[in-house]
């Protein structure tokens, strides 16, 4: 028997499901988004979003902006191989104007996550040097990223090293996004907020990831 046709609790779909499969889930989530929240989608959805979120993360399907707990409409999104903020990537800067200058939101979230695919690829020499050209390419910041931080944790076992690195990375992606004028600009007239966090996969749960604060940030802008 196909392992990948038969759905595995508690997940819902599989690689053989069809349309009408995802058709009859989504029947099922809007009944029980509607019993639970009865004005959500009428009341809320159906009139314009006015999210208060920017979420960064990885494209990881393990986890989204829903860790947070927060409802469809709160939490405008991007979601990118190793939550990597690319400044010459259409999508990524288009998004970060699109939800900063027009939808108002006042606070970034930048979530990294443990057992990152990007980071282990970059990790390993062998299979980052025979990922496909684009996949490589769009990794080199973060593969440089860890050969710098590499000598650092030397003493430390293999998941507490990946873990270290997709630390190191947020910081790194926090460092980009502060850079950019328009986010620049935003923090020093305090229209925004940004939030350094890293997601753990085996327990659900969020943990600060500590960078400059907007104070420190500011203060080094005007040096």
């Amino acid at each position: 028997m196909c392992t990948m046709c038969e759905p595995t609790a508690p997940f819902k779909l599989t690689h053989s499901s069809s349309l009408d499969d995802y058709l009859s889930n989504n029947q099922v989530w809007s009944s029980n988004m509607q019993q639970t929240y009865p004005t959500l989608f009428t009341e809320y959805n159906s009139k314009g979003q006015d999210p208060h979120t920017l979420f960064i993360g990885c494209g990881d399907s393990r986890y989204n902006e829903n860790c947070l707990g927060v409802l469809p409409g709160e939490v405008f999104t991007l979601k990118t191989v190793g939550n990597n903020i690319n400044t010459g990537d259409l999508t990524t800067m288009s998004t970060l104007e699109f939800s900063v200058i027009y939808l108002k939101v006042n606070k970034i979230v930048i979530m990294g996550h443990t057992d990152c695919g990007a980071i282990k690829s970059c990790s390993d020499s062998n299979v980052y040097n025979n990922l496909s050209s684009n996949l490589h390419q769009y990794l080199k910041p973060i593969n440089d990223l860890i050969n710098e931080k590499r000598p650092e944790l030397s003493e430390l076992n293999e998941h507490e090293q990946m873990k270290q690195f997709s630390i190191y990375n947020i910081k790194k992606q926090y460092k980009t996004l502060t850079e950019i004028p328009l986010i620049k600009e935003y923090l020093e007239n305090e229209k925004l907020e940004i939030m350094t966090l890293l997601y753990n996969v085996d327990t659900g749960l969020i943990e600060p990831v500590v960078c400059w604060s907007n104070c420190d940030l500011l203060e080094s802008n005007r040096k």
